[in-house]
């Protein structure tokens, strides 16, 4: 029993894989638009945004090891990010924010809120 049910599942795991193989990748969509801006006279494509506004930042700190830092959604608060941080492996996370005028991270990790802060909440 244990041997077909292993069967079906590894034939079902192959189908899979070959459907995702035979889709491949494009920058083009179906419209006939390209996604990634194409790149000229060997040079790499690059796309300049300007930073408006303030947006949150979520850092994930593994003392000595790593820090990475991502910035979120206005919809994040800080067990989001502790959640985030954690599944990175790290143990700690701090909450920062980032404007046109620079940045401000909280003066401590794990829990307390950047000043000024720009809307994290617990």
């Amino acid at each position: 029993m244990s041997i077909l049910i292993q069967k079906v599942v590894f034939s079902g795991v192959c189908v899979a894989a070959f459907a995702l193989m035979s889709s491949g990748c494009s920058s083009v969509s179906s419209d006939g638009k390209e996604w990634v801006p194409s790149a000229s006279e060997g040079e790499p494509a690059v796309q300049k945004h300007a930073l408006t506004n303030t947006h949150k930042m979520c850092s994930a700190i593994s003392p000595g090891l790593f820090r990475d830092t991502i910035i979120v959604d206005d919809n994040w608060g800080g067990f989001r990010c502790q959640g985030w941080a954690a599944s990175i492996g790290a143990s700690q996370y701090q909450l920062g924010c980032m404007s046109d005028f620079g940045y401000t991270w909280a003066p401590c990790v794990n829990g307390c809120f950047p000043s000024p802060n720009c809307g994290w909440v617990p």
